[in-house]
């Protein structure tokens, strides 16, 4: 049994150990609980007795509200079932998105209406999860509790000890058992960059679109937007104010300046009414834990892992989401708050490695190179060209990005880096970055607006995803 009387309200014992028996008669289980799951319960569970498939399973565990949260945050259980029909889309060979992990698409003979991602047999640029299965019902059904309420439970293939993208460039180098060069770093941001490009391609969406069963319509949905405007959005007005943006903390949220930037927050979340976004197949909540990679400090001595990247997660995943002004910019805006946390520890350590606390210019370097890397490949692949011109979708589609990502970097400065000495130059870069849209389409492309963004510091990772006329 896994007993939780903390947080998330699991005040009552699971016994997955019932669970899993139900599953694979006469075995028995270990389970560990694994940290980073916010929304569902996940654990690792490793076979000690009997037979079955596997030696180790990933058990995803959700109810149907955010799990650190408990049940004043509702979320639906379907959001495994998206989770569970995305995972069987892309498995290789047989699922119909397959194709598109091989990465073959040769981006100079590239347009809208092409699609030469037809041999399935080619060998995945990078990796996901393998579905095993997905079970739904009454907790008492599924021998979890006693109880009549709804569970969901995925039961994954285990990838073994793995670390996130952040994890592995802070502490890659600091010895030789973990090291990873610039061509390393490199190549693993090009295949990520790459694979969002396609993921959020018209031809994977039209893919989905045309598949005979109900993927399309599970896959279009809004499950999560109650949680991120709950999470995301109603915090924002506070930690924009003007004494959180100098570092003092708090602040009641009555400073007009971020009133004006929350406004244009909120507008834009909730959606222009003169005009939509072009929407796409996306991950729907891409954080540096969505990309993770075999942990060399666990492996053989003498031995390397596999720098496949692995992007995991999926139950955010929508086909009416946002692409750059969702995935992405979200992505960079946790990245961006990462390279200047790490900034603050090379200025402090003009050493060349990494100390214990993972510290010291050469972290700060390999974040860097990796996002400009990634950055670049997506630009390439995704081939946004944006002109300064207010009717322009691809100028629209770039104001809607640095709003997302001035909130995110807000946000994560907040949630995630509330204690870094660069924390109030995070809250001005969020809030710098929301400033550079301007109030519309009109002041966004105007002349000096837009020379301002060119050259601007705070808009810089997000205008690196297009081809912006200058």
């Amino acid at each position: 049994m896994d007993d939780d009387n903390g947080n998330g309200g699991w005040s009552d014992s699971v016994d997955y150990q019932a669970y899993l028996s139900g599953l694979y008669p006469g075995t028995t289980w270990s389970l560990a609980r694994l940290a980073g799951g916010l929304v569902n319960r996940t654990l690792r569970a490793t076979l000690v007795s009997g037979a079955a498939p596997h030696r180790s399973l990933i058990v995803k565990h959700a109810r149907p509200y955010v799990e650190t949260a408990g049940p004043a945050w509702a979320f639906s259980t379907d959001r495994q079932a998206v989770e569970a029909a995305v995972l069987a889309l892309w498995h290789h060979p047989e699922g119909a998105l397959a194709p598109f992990r091989a990465l073959r698409r040769d981006d100079a003979d590239y347009d809208d209406d092409d699609d030469d991602f037809s041999n399935s047999n080619d060998i995945p640029a990078w990796h996901i999860p393998e579905l095993i299965r997905h079970d739904r019902g009454p907790e008492s059904a599924l021998r979890l509790t006693p109880s009549a309420r709804e569970s969901s439970v995925l039961l994954l293939g285990d990838l073994g000890p793995l670390v996130n993208i952040v994890e592995f460039l802070l502490r890659a180098g600091s010895s030789s058992r973990d090291g990873a060069d610039a061509e390393q770093i490199d190549a693993i941001a090009t295949t990520v960059g790459r694979a969002f490009a396609v993921l959020h391609s018209p031809q994977l969406a039209a893919r989905i679109a045309s598949r005979p069963d109900a993927a399309a319509a599970r896959l279009t949905h809004h499950l999560g937007r109650d949680v991120v405007r709950r999470a995301c959005i109603e915090p924002l007005l506070a930690r924009l104010s003007a004494p959180s943006r100098v570092g003092g903390g708090g602040g009641g949220g009555n400073d007009d300046g971020a009133r004006r930037l929350y406004d244009r927050v909120v507008a834009d979340f909730e959606g222009p009414e003169s005009y939509s976004y072009r929407e796409c197949f996306t991950l729907g909540d891409f954080t540096p834990g969505s990309i993770l990679l075999r942990d060399d400090a666990l492996a053989p001595d003498g031995t390397q892992c596999d720098r496949t990247p692995i992007i995991v997660d999926w139950e955010f995943a929508q086909l009416n989401g946002r692409g750059v002004n969702g995935d992405m910019a979200q992505f960079l805006a946790s990245m961006h708050c990462e390279i200047l946390a790490a900034s603050a520890s090379a200025s402090s350590n003009n050493n060349n490695h990494i100390d214990g606390n993972n510290n010291g210019p050469a972290a700060h370097a390999r974040l860097v190179r990796f996002v400009r890397a990634f950055c670049g490949a997506y630009r390439s692949s995704a081939g946004l060209r944006c002109r300064r011109d207010a009717t322009d979708p691809d100028a629209r589609l770039l104001r809607s990005a640095l709003i997302m990502h001035g909130r995110e970097v807000v946000n994560q400065a907040h949630d995630v880096h509330a204690a870094s000495p660069r924390f109030a130059a995070m809250v001005s870069r969020g809030a710098a970055c929301i400033e550079l849209a301007g109030d519309d389409m009109a002041a966004f492309v105007d002349a000096a607006n837009w020379a301002r963004l060119i050259r601007s510091e705070a808009g810089d990772l997000v205008v690196s995803l297009f081809d912006v006329e200058s």
